[in-house]
């Protein structure tokens, strides 16, 4: 058995602990979304929907966009593993459109 150790690339720590936690708010905006709508309020601080999540999108971004940097991810495939989910999803959806 391997046993577990912390990673021990603090900037690699940052990076992933603060994608995991702006992955949570857009989490908790999209969840927010499903119950109240996208024209619906943040109880706590009166915010739409739909200005949250624009916010809480763009901030996974620039952390993914981070991260990427940081591993020397390869653009080209994950533009081509992106189209290639935007087409699935095109797909799948094609049905609820007839």
């Amino acid at each position: 058995m391997n046993p577990w150790r912390p990673d021990p690339n603090p900037l690699q720590v940052r990076r992933v602990g603060k994608s995991l936690e702006e992955l949570a708010e857009l989490q908790k905006v999209l969840a927010r979304i499903s119950i109240q709508g996208l024209f619906g309020r943040d109880p706590s601080t009166g915010e739409l929907n739909l200005h949250a999540a624009q916010k809480e999108i763009a901030d996974v971004r620039a952390q993914l966009q981070l991260l990427e940097a940081l591993w020397q991810l390869d653009a080209g495939e994950i533009r081509a593993r992106i189209d290639q989910k935007i087409r699935q999803m095109d797909e799948w959806e094609e049905e609820l459109l007839r």
